[in-house]
């Protein structure tokens, strides 16, 4: 029995070091740190997260299950790219269920839940008054993480976190709206929840995100306008 224990040991540990890599990867890929098209050397990776070349191997099978990578034979990895019909479907199916958690966070969120709100919000002011962009897309995505937190839905959860796995490159490729309008949206929002009106809340956030939505269908038809023009020049 004693000489088993080792191997145990190495064996928990290969299981924690592929965690961790596949964990530091993905953020990595939300977050823009590693860019769309962007190829996936096992052993630069490997170097730079201080773990084995297997853990690397295992992650990014992972991640290629998930659709964030994609293998091409005799190219190796890299990261995927999301075509714009895609991320239309994306923000479409965000809009249903973030409309569908914001109901479920006015229905729950107690005392302190709207006071981390409030905090939330006065910081997004403060970014909004000073033209900080960067201050206010990083408070703007804690907001929605809060309210889906408050929302005790795990299964909207799980699938928001996988449909926003690409949310750096959904945010670079959007046409954003004002820093002022987008603070008011989010003070609607914040009411209504701390009125515990989940009707409210639900039009709220539909008003928010519809802007997005629309912005995106308008960035694919003009997109599909000019691949159907681009044929007819070269002829």
């Amino acid at each position: 029995m004693e000489t088993s224990k080792p191997q145990i040991s190495r064996r928990g540990t290969a299981l924690h070091q592929e965690d961790v890599s596949y964990r530091q990867l993905r953020d990595a890929i939300a977050t823009g740190e590693l860019l769309p098209s962007q190829r996936l050397v096992e052993s630069d990776l490997a170097a730079s997260l201080g773990v084995g070349r297997a853990a690397i191997r295992t992650a990014i099978a992972r991640l290629a299950q998930e659709n964030l990578v994609e293998r091409q034979p005799n190219r190796g990895a890299r990261v995927r790219r999301v075509s714009d019909e895609e991320a239309l479907e994306v923000v479409e199916l965000r809009l249903v269920l973030e409309c569908l958690v914001v109901r479920h966070a006015a229905q729950h969120a107690d005392a302190r839940d709207t006071e981390r709100l409030a905090r939330i919000m006065h910081d997004m002011e403060q970014q909004c008054a000073v033209e900080d962009m960067a201050g206010f897309a990083r408070t703007n995505a804690q907001f929605h993480g809060e309210v889906l937190r408050i929302a005790r839905h795990e299964t909207a959860r799980r699938m928001l976190d996988s449909l926003l796995s690409h949310r750096f490159e959904l945010q670079r490729l959007t046409t954003p709206a004002r820093p002022s309008d987008r603070l008011s949206e989010h003070r609607v929002i914040y009411d209504a929840i701390c009125a515990h009106d989940p009707d409210a809340a639900e039009r709220a956030m539909y008003r928010h995100l519809c802007g997005v939505v629309e912005r995106w269908r308008n960035r694919v038809k003009a997109e599909q306008a000019r691949r159907s023009v681009a044929p007819r020049l070269n002829t």
